[in-house]
């Protein structure tokens, strides 16, 4: 299972770009939302839902985050950021599915 915010746009992409099939997405946004009943979270980001749910708040630098990705080596910030963004959206998932399923 992959989960994340935004993961269905991150899938998508890798099956456009590197004909990569992901399957078994799971949308954080829309999960937190239904399991919840507040569509509020439909609209929530990662800062959002990690603060709310596993109370870890953290950066996303405008300049890492905007800066350009499909550079064939990626900066060192680059790296932090995508390795702090898969943490967070692993722990979201694992906190977020353990409470719908207690």
């Amino acid at each position: 299972m992959f989960v994340g915010v935004g993961i269905y746009d991150d899938a998508l992409k890798l099956q456009e770009d590197y004909r990569l099939n992901v399957p078994g997405c799971t949308g954080m946004r829309d999960f937190a939302a239904e399991e919840f009943r507040e569509k509020a979270l439909k609209n929530a980001g990662i800062k959002t839902l990690s603060l709310r749910f596993i109370g870890l708040e953290f950066e996303k630098p405008k300049r890492v985050t905007r800066s350009k990705w499909d550079d064939v080596r990626l900066t060192p910030e680059q790296v932090q950021y995508a390795c702090v963004d898969a943490f967070v959206s692993c722990e979201l998932g694992n906190r977020l599915i353990g409470i719908a399923y207690r």
